[in-house]
């Protein structure tokens, strides 16, 4: 199984510190989910996709989205 926490810190490395609201709930998501049972996970994961198609789409444009995309689906052997 993934862990959650690794890869929302691979994808906030390739957030650009502009996107504030994405660093944030991002952030706040990494943060819940030291206190989430392992049963329980499957809401961080939710949450971490509802934010990225809130605030970058279903159709990433910028190579930093494709990217953060990419790590969240599970295309790189990042996490």
């Amino acid at each position: 199984m993934r862990d959650i926490q690794k890869v929302l810190s691979a994808m906030l490395a390739k957030v650009p510190e502009g996107e504030a609201e994405l660093r944030y709930r991002l952030g706040k998501i990494a943060e819940s989910a030291h206190y989430t049972a392992p049963d329980a996970m499957a809401v961080r994961w939710h949450q971490a996709l509802t934010v990225l198609v809130d605030l970058i789409g279903e159709e990433p444009t910028e190579s930093w989205q494709v990217e953060v995309a990419r790590i969240f689906k599970g295309d790189d052997d990042v996490c």
